[in-house]
């Protein structure tokens, strides 16, 4: 199974839309494979196989556009403006803003 998807109801399915499993009938036969597209003349035929819900592919989210390091770098520097870097009391809150950059600059990973 595909780690994304989302089961629909037969009803709110549409062509075009891609199946994130197979699909089984009762008897365990494979009526569609994982990966196969559903066309409008296919959700007439599974209603009467008695489908009610298909697990749909979801495509993933658009990511946003990348952020130039400059401005990473600026929103960083806001975001922890009340951190003194000479304060040894601030240092658990410099561990923080160095990860946090670390991490917007792309150089670690969660």
């Amino acid at each position: 199974m595909l780690s994304s998807h989302r089961f629909l109801p037969l009803s709110k399915v549409e062509a075009g839309m891609v199946l994130s499993d197979e699909l089984l009938d009762g008897q365990g036969q494979v009526l569609l494979p994982a990966g196969a597209v559903i066309s409008a003349a296919l959700i007439p035929r599974l209603r009467a196989h008695g489908v009610s819900a298909l697990p749909i592919a979801c495509a993933p989210a658009p990511s946003a556009p990348p952020m130039d390091r400059d401005a990473i770098l600026c929103r960083v520097a806001h975001v922890f403006r009340s951190i003194d870097p000479h304060d040894p009391g601030h240092a658990p809150s410099r561990a923080l803003r160095h990860a946090v950059l670390a991490y917007r600059l792309g150089e670690v990973q969660l």
